[in-house]
């Protein structure tokens, strides 16, 4: 995800109103190694919460580094719908 703040926008749309930021963190020498990196590791995002039924929660993350410009997925017409031709 390269933004959190237009993630959170485009969860907020389904319901997903609840939101708890998670401030800018480093990882670890371990947690990189763990999570598969070579490099250093800082990431910023926020969980957001459904605040009815069963409370469906979900991390989103924004890598800021190491940082990849590049899309993860080329975008699709569905994509391209739901945010706006973005």
């Amino acid at each position: 995800m390269s933004d959190v703040e237009a993630s959170v926008a485009f969860y907020r749309r389904f319901g997903y109103t609840a939101v708890r930021p998670i401030n800018e963190q480093t990882l670890s020498r371990a947690e990189t190694t763990a999570w598969g990196f070579t490099e250093t590791v800082r990431y910023r995002g926020a969980d957001v919460t459904i605040n009815r039924g069963d409370r469906h929660r979900l991390r989103l993350l924004q890598w800021l580094e190491p940082f990849d410009p590049e899309p993860a997925y080329p975008p699709r017409l569905t994509t391209r719908a739901l945010t706006g031709g973005r």
